[in-house]
């Protein structure tokens, strides 16, 4: 879990992201946090949300859940659990130029009244991050954001509930990104995990046959783009989610590194412990051209792994979107 969490670090240190340094700003053009993290083996997680002025989200919900604390921290209260506890919140300034740009030409639209949802059109960053770990046959998994642009205070995104932003058993790691709302609603994360885990006697006996990556298309096009939690609803942005995940199977040695996406594009990369090399992907569907059109685009790798230990013949232990 603690790899998880250096990955989810090192991106919320990136400005380019939607987490941490570089988040987007709420309608009072501050920044709040959330973050999740699941320890598969034991199913033991936590998360915080809406956290403000947080560098490092990531890092409160990792110590919530090895110390033991509440499941769930908000708002001030989780940063000063955070350094009571032995942490440390850097000092930084989270908000970029180009934010304070953004909110001062919305602000200068609305004559100071950021009381609307910003247009679709506008240039808005969706770049949840998040990270899926296999090391040593255990799962992890993460995820960290800022929200979206001018959300209003307190809101809490996917990243903010574990199920939803992230989830993981001992065969299986998930993270997400795309609209919070309805990632929230379709509890995508955990039942994902379920999707593409062990086949139980309630699904079909053929499930065990069918590709990981299979499965993951069929089950984001039946339970997130069909579904009445998702398609009854509107919002401003459509509905989006993004998929990366890890399925490991113990008995054959094998490791199928799987991600999906509804939206226009989906940025992800994956490496191994074994490698300085890092494989990056950038999948496009330039066939959507609004949020009207959903289509589940999914892809997938698999990788034997080596008898006496999880290291792969190729890089894919750790995967980050």
């Amino acid at each position: 879990m603690a790899v998880v969490k250096e990955c989810i670090r090192a991106l919320e240190d990136s400005p380019l992201t939607n987490a941490g340094i570089g988040s987007q700003v709420n309608r009072d053009c501050k920044v709040e946090c959330d973050a999740s993290i699941v320890d598969g083996y034991t199913q033991n997680g936590a998360s915080v949300c809406a956290v403000p002025d947080a560098s490092n989200a990531i890092d409160i919900a990792h110590l919530l859940t090895i110390r033991g604390g509440p499941a769930c921290l908000a708002g001030e209260g989780a940063l000063r659990w955070f350094i009571g506890n032995g942490g440390e919140n850097a000092r930084r300034d989270l908000i970029t130029e180009s934010q304070r740009k953004m909110f001062a030409k919305r602000s200068a639209l609305l004559g100071g009244r950021n009381t609307k949802s910003p247009d679709p059109d506008e240039e808005v960053a969706f770049d949840t991050v998040g990270a899926v770990v296999l090391l040593g046959g255990m799962i992890s998994a993460g995820v960290s954001s800022g929200g979206t642009f001018l959300k209003y205070p307190g809101r809490v995104g996917q990243a903010g509930v574990y199920g939803a932003g992230c989830w993981a058993n001992h065969s299986v790691g998930i993270s997400t990104s795309g609209t919070g709302e309805h990632l929230i609603r379709t509890l995508l994360a955990s039942r994902c995990v379920d999707a593409l885990g062990i086949p139980s006697t309630t699904y079909d006996d053929t499930r065990n046959s069918t590709p990981p990556v299979m499965r993951l298309q069929t089950f984001l096009e039946r339970n997130f783009v069909s579904s009445p939690l998702v398609s009854g609803e509107a919002n401003p942005y459509g509905a989006a989610a993004g998929i990366i995940g890890i399925v490991y199977d113990e008995a054959s040695q094998s490791c199928d590194f799987v991600w999906a996406h509804t939206s226009a594009n989906f940025m992800l990369a994956y490496s191994s412990g074994k490698s300085d090399r890092v494989h990056v992907k950038i999948c496009s569907q330039p066939e959507i051209e609004d949020i009207e059109k959903v289509k589940v685009y999914a892809s997938g790798k698999t990788v034997r792994l080596r008898r006496g230990g999880n290291t792969p013949k190729e890089p894919n232990e750790c995967a980050e979107n």
